[in-house]
């Protein structure tokens, strides 16, 4: 049995996932539907990763799904925080949101704290986020703990979830 080539291409595997969620969470899975359905998927700062992801998820959706009267949209929005507000808050239905943000919603971590945020899901993972920690030799930081105390800069404050994670240290 030949498999179909565009679920073939690891490069379109991801989108194609995301696309069968997508049409299962709004109903186009019935051959009957032939109405017009638009999903916007909300994603982060224009010259960010998640907005060009969200951007080519939905280019993906759209060749493949166009004739089923569907449409999909990569939307700008201010990053993964504001995510997890407005799709708790039911003004957004679908976003990318960074992982360790999700965690600390849902846990009731910094932003979030005491007023935990349990009613979202994640639907899938993008890719593992890592995080690099470089200091000075001299500043005696050796293991993650020794950071507490100390001041920190990220490259991205707009974006920068780790605070709260250092604060417990």
């Amino acid at each position: 049995m030949k498999a179909v080539g565009f679920l073939c291409d690891p490069s379109r595997i991801l989108a194609m996932v995301v696309a069968v969620v997508i049409v299962n969470l709004t109903g186009l899975a019935s051959a009957q539907t032939r109405t017009e359905t638009f999903v916007s998927i909300d994603s982060g700062e224009m010259t960010a990763v998640y907005f060009r992801v969200a951007k080519a998820i939905c280019k993906v959706i759209v060749d493949e799904v166009r004739a089923q009267g569907f449409r999909c949209s990569g939307e700008m929005t201010p990053g993964s925080a504001y995510n997890v507000e407005k799709v708790a808050s039911g003004e957004l239905e679908f976003a990318i949101v960074q992982g360790d943000v999700l965690f600390s919603a849902y846990k009731g971590i910094g932003q979030w704290d005491d007023k935990p945020v349990t009613e979202l899901r994640s639907v899938l993972s993008l890719y593992p986020e890592l995080v690099t920690i470089v200091a000075r030799a001299d500043a005696n930081i050796r293991r993650l703990a020794d950071l507490a105390g100390k001041r920190w800069q990220s490259s991205n404050r707009s974006t920068d979830n780790l605070g709260p994670h250092l604060s417990r240290l």
